[in-house]
């Protein structure tokens, strides 16, 4: 792994890197940083940007945002935990937040939300600004967090390089007592299914349907099962295709039972989440 360091700087572990890894001297430039900008770890507002500005930036980075949230939709259904995802841009503006309700409205008012700045000027150590200073995916947890506010979470962030340029950062934040292990690939998934439906999605739908002709697949069945996977309801889809419901159930069976899965989690695991598009699924 290339790294913005030299290895007597920061030392990761595969793809990632933890606080612990990070060379003491550049963890006081932080430090530093974040200290002569006037903040202080008790600190439980975290600073934004003005509205006008901010609406600027959304319209910018709309293709982003929408990718992001249209894989994020789909995974959050089948996530046995509760997880925030937080979306920025390369500045470590919050583009997005998404998650539980009620954990959303909470961080809300702490001025955790759109327009949230996460870079380490503002925010200090977290895991957002340790990925923008490393350029790799950053493992921050709890009391590692300059701010006090998030000594709770466990937080992975991850830059997104698109075409070889970084077009944002994904942070994915749970429960410091939760097991982590598993989280690095699945947020490495979660980048490459970004990136592989950028710039058009319509690239994306393409390697899927490929994986449904390998299960024998005809082309209804094609429409109904991608619609299905993204989490559209039996009614909307025969609104859609201007069919019956009925018509949609009946070949959402046909469309189980060649793909050789049981519900709609396995369903989509198979072919969305963990599909490697050469057969072995």
């Amino acid at each position: 792994m290339k790294s913005v360091f030299n290895s007597a700087a920061v030392r990761s572990d595969g793809d990632w890197v933890y606080m612990k890894d990070i060379d003491q001297k550049k963890i006081q430039q932080w430090n530093g940083s974040f200290t002569l900008s006037g903040h202080h770890s008790f600190m439980d507002q975290l600073k934004f940007i003005p509205a006008d500005e901010m609406n600027c930036r959304l319209d910018s980075h709309q293709d982003l945002i929408s990718v992001v949230e249209e894989e994020l939709k789909a995974l959050h259904r089948f996530l046995v935990r509760p997880f925030i995802f937080i979306l920025t841009d390369v500045e470590g503006v919050t583009l997005s937040l998404n998650g539980p309700e009620t954990v959303i409205a909470m961080l809300k008012e702490h001025n955790v939300k759109v327009g949230s700045l996460f870079d380490m000027k503002h925010a200090g150590i977290n895991a957002v600004s340790v990925a923008m200073e490393t350029d790799t995916i950053a493992v921050v947890r709890g009391e590692e967090h300059h701010l006090r506010l998030f000594a709770g979470w466990s937080c992975i962030c991850a830059p997104i390089h698109i075409n070889g340029e970084i077009k944002g950062y994904l942070d994915m934040s749970l429960s410091v007592n939760e097991d982590i292990t598993y989280i690095i690939p699945l947020l490495q998934q979660l980048i490459d299914r970004v990136k592989g439906r950028w710039p058009d999605p319509e690239l994306r739908k393409q390697a899927i349907f490929q994986a449904f002709d390998k299960c024998g697949l005809t082309k209804r069945e094609k429409e109904i099962g991608y619609l299905w996977m993204h989490n559209h309801s039996a009614f909307e889809i025969a609104e859609m295709l201007y069919i019956a419901p009925g018509t949609v159930k009946n070949t959402l069976k046909n469309v189980y039972k060649k793909s050789n899965v049981s519900d709609k989690g396995d369903f989509i695991i198979k072919f969305y989440l963990w599909n490697d598009m050469d057969g072995s699924t």
